[in-house]
């Protein structure tokens, strides 16, 4: 649980440093920083953030879980008939 906490903060802090960035490189020219404010850090930076967290452990969640299980999380039903196969195989 430990490592899955850590992996979904450093994901998190990845998604926040490109997310900054992309609105640094796309509202840079048009806006000349003006959107760079400290209202700016106190209302949009933590929603990026949240959604950032919220993200990268849902994410790490089905992969943990995937790996748990030992293969990947598929919504085929094992109940179900191998194509090209004969029920004698």
């Amino acid at each position: 649980m430990a490592e899955l906490l850590v992996q979904s903060l450093v994901m998190t802090a990845a998604i926040v440093m490109v997310g900054i960035s992309l609105q640094t490189v796309l509202y840079a020219e048009s806006l000349q920083l003006q959107w760079l404010t400290v209202r700016w850090f106190m209302a949009t930076l933590p929603w990026i953030v949240a959604i950032g967290l919220t993200i990268s452990l849902m994410v790490g969640v089905v992969t943990e879980t995937a790996r748990l299980i030992g293969g990947p999380l598929s919504p085929v039903s094992c109940s179900e008939p191998i194509i090209g196969r004969s029920a004698s195989n």
